[in-house]
């Protein structure tokens, strides 16, 4: 629904399952801007709606926060009923330089 999202709104595409070496070792992010270092991660709660899930995912973040990158997180729900908010959120980081 994401990779739909963007290409509606013009947004450069982001390379998908991008594959990355962190301290716990290699990661896919789900989008990512890796020039920009910009992590787009989709949460929908089938994959996450457990606490061993939630916990795993924040670890993650933070791992990529350490190297530099901003992760933004997007449920379903928001990519669903708030597609708008989705693209101005993501087009903002993209053009902030």
């Amino acid at each position: 629904m994401l990779a739909k999202i963007i290409k509606d709104a013009g947004l450069p595409a982001p390379e998908r399952q991008y594959e990355i070496a962190l301290p716990s070792g290699t990661k896919y992010i789900d989008f990512a801007y890796p020039d920009l270092l910009l992590a787009i991660e989709t949460d929908g709660y089938a994959w996450h709606g457990d606490r061993e899930a939630f916990d795993r995912d924040r670890d993650r973040d933070i791992e990529l926060q350490t190297l530099g990158w901003r992760v933004l997180r997007f449920t379903y729900a928001m990519l669903r009923w708030e597609p708008e908010r989705v693209v101005a959120t993501i087009r903002e980081l993209l053009f902030a330089r």
